[in-house]
């Protein structure tokens, strides 16, 4: 990615992952949820859906999954998703 979003953080219950917001700066939607491996330095992708812009973002407490609030367009309100 071209970047990574310096709010969208959050580290995976067990510390192993970091989830973040990461884009390409391109026209939206283009962001992404990457996980970067605290160990390794090794980029994974979360998921393949591209959103125009990410609110908050929270591991669930099992690790299972992450829920986060975002939005598909520029003009398009905020959802929560689970990831």
């Amino acid at each position: 990615p071209q970047f990574y979003s310096g709010f969208e953080i959050s580290w995976s219950p067990d510390g192993k992952l970091i989830a973040n917001a990461a884009g390409s700066g391109g026209k939206a939607p283009d962001i992404q949820l990457i996980g970067v491996e605290v160990e390794s330095g090794r980029e994974v992708v979360l998921s393949e859906r591209k959103w125009a812009g990410i609110d908050g973002l929270e591991w669930l407490g099992d690790g299972t999954g992450l829920v986060a609030g975002m939005f598909e367009g520029p003009s398009t309100p905020t959802h929560v998703w689970f990831v």
